[in-house]
C-alpha cells in the first residue's frame, strides 16, 4: 500500500518521540529490500528493528500483515536484535510490543474495505492489546546488543 507524505511525517513524529524517550536514534531502512521501517541504535550499538504504525481506530486484537510480522521476526532472529511494533492510537497515545520471539495470538484473514487491491486482503497476525506497553517504558534497557557500530 502506498504511503502518503502525511503518513511518513506521522511515522517520523512517532519514532522521534520514541528515540527521545529511549535514548537512541533511528535510521529509516530502504524499501525495498526491507519491509520493516526503522533500525534503532545508540552511539555504540544497533538495538532493534521497529515497525511503526499510526492508526485512526483501536481494535483488539491489533492486526499486522503476516508478511510484515514474518520479515520483522526473521530479521530479529538473524541479527539477534529486538523486533518491535510501535503503534500510535488517537486519544490513548503510543504503545509498543516486543515480537522478537514470534509469539502472537493467532492468525486472521482481513479485508480492508477502503482498498480495492487484492494486496489489501491478507492473513494477519493478531496481537492482544494487553501485550502492548506504554512508550514511556523503554524496551531497549538491559538488552544484549548484537552489533557494534
Amino acid at each position: 500500500m502506498f504511503e502518503s507524505s502525511q503518513d511518513i511525517a506521522n511515522e517520523r513524529e512517532v519514532i522521534d518521540d520514541c528515540c527521545k524517550r529511549w535514548l537512541c536514534e533511528a535510521r529509516k531502512l530502504p524499501s525495498p529490500p526491507y519491509k520493516m521501517d526503522w533500525l534503532l541504535y545508540t552511539a555504540e550499538w544497533f538495538c532493534a528493528f521497529a515497525e511503526v504504525k499510526c492508526r485512526t481506530e483501536r481494535y483488539d486484537p491489533y492486526l499486522i500483515g503476516l508478511h510484515k510480522f514474518e520479515d520483522l521476526t526473521r530479521m530479529a532472529k538473524c541479527t539477534r536484535l529486538k523486533a518491535l511494533i510501535v503503534v500510535r492510537w488517537p486519544v490513548v497515545g503510543t504503545f509498543w510490543v516486543n515480537v522478537t520471539d514470534g509469539d502472537h495470538d493467532g492468525v486472521q484473514w482481513i479485508e480492508d474495505k477502503r482498498m480495492r487491491e487484492n494486496a489489501d486482503k491478507e492473513p494477519c497476525i493478531a496481537l492482544a492489546l494487553t501485550r502492548f506497553k506504554s512508550v514511556g517504558t523503554n524496551p531497549l534497557q538491559n538488552i544484549n546488543m548484537a552489533w557494534s557500530r
